[in-house]
């Protein structure tokens, strides 16, 4: 089931409710807004989503073919 949440009622939204929200996944977690200094390259931005499927044979692959 999909649950759509509306501006209004984030705006209207208890402390409790947010907290609830941010559990399930819904909003994001407070403080997690990262304003990079640059942007990242192709390169480091495969680099990272690669790294995060935590795959040690996909990194060690892209590690070979990308040096």
């Amino acid at each position: 089931m999909i649950e759509i949440v509306s501006v209004k009622d984030i705006k209207d939204a208890t402390p409790e409710e947010l907290a609830n929200l941010r559990r399930k996944g819904l909003l994001p977690a407070e403080g997690t807004r990262r304003i990079p200094a640059r942007t990242l390259s192709p390169y480091e931005r495969t680099r990272a989503q690669v790294a995060a499927t935590g795959n040690r044979w996909a990194m060690e692959n892209f590690i070979a073919t990308h040096s």
